[in-house]
């Protein structure tokens, strides 16, 4: 089976990726510039007890200093909370909280988050999230837990953890399989900065940062070629039984040149033998 991989750009896949009907819900004036040559991700976070304090839309990769850190601020993403049973237990509950990703690729178009968690039992602490490919899809379904339901057991999650600035750089793949469906998934480049603590009280608390922004303005295609028949096989045991042969003559050489030399040494240690007496 050869696999063979093309790139093309989000405005060539963009019949295949739409972004959803006229009647959906309004975006930002500067995403409606560029609506028709980009696609529109979905951000599923599990904050668990955190708390989302901000959500900012910014450009060329530029991110304000912070503000008042730890405090609740704006939230001007397009956000919405979810309750759905675990695809996986059928038995525990969990809440998501779904952000319309970055959509302006060649403004370079990032979202930054802050969460904030108050005290936890835990030793560890972090957010588990995961990326699903258009946010207008969720917006447009009927039933939103069985939308993330399937997402949950579609796509893959990851975490970041609370003290970093966690910058995520995605890129999406598109594989064409043999039955001819086409299966999408994300693949991340993860950068990890440490948060500077300035503030008094910040001894039970702590405060997460992340960052989502498309890689580069391309979504890689993979396409899967069956060439196997009948002739691939015979091609296939005549070059096994080839490379056994060569390896039968390769010993039998071996063996000739190992006794050619044992008889040659003993030779000329019945020579010296000779010579001494």
């Amino acid at each position: 089976m050869i696999r063979q991989e093309n790139s093309s750009s989000y405005q060539e896949l963009n019949e295949d990726m739409e972004c959803g009907p006229a009647n959906s819900e309004p975006l930002d004036e500067v995403d409606q510039e560029d609506t028709s040559s980009t696609i529109l991700p979905g951000i599923a976070l599990y904050p668990g007890q955190a708390e989302l304090l901000t959500c900012k839309h910014h450009f060329y990769d530029y991110i304000p200093p912070l503000v008042n850190p730890g405090q609740p601020g704006k939230i001007d993403c397009i956000t919405q909370r979810i309750n759905y049973t675990d695809p996986f237990t059928n038995t525990t509950k969990k809440h998501a909280v779904i952000v319309k990703g970055p959509q302006n690729v060649k403004k370079r178009e990032l979202v930054f988050m802050q969460f904030h968690l108050n005290e936890t039992d835990q030793d560890f602490s972090a957010i588990d999230y995961l990326l699903f490919s258009s946010f207008q899809e969720f917006l447009n379904s009927p039933n939103k837990s069985e939308f993330m339901k399937v997402c949950e057991s579609s796509y893959s999650s990851w975490k970041f953890s609370g003290g970093f600035r966690t910058w995520v750089k995605m890129s999406l793949v598109k594989t064409k399989e043999e039955n001819g469906l086409m299966a999408v998934e994300f693949r991340q480049e993860i950068s990890v900065v440490n948060y500077i603590e300035r503030r008094t009280k910040a001894d039970t608390d702590q405060l997460f940062f992340v960052v989502f922004e498309w890689k580069d303005p391309f979504i890689q295609e993979v396409q899967d070629i069956v060439t196997a028949n009948p002739w691939n096989m015979i091609a296939l045991l005549c070059g096994i039984f080839l490379a056994l042969f060569k390896a039968a003559d390769f010993a039998k050489l071996s063996v000739k040149w190992m006794i050619k030399i044992r008889k040659r040494h003993l030779k000329r240690k019945t020579q010296a033998l000779n010579h001494i007496s």
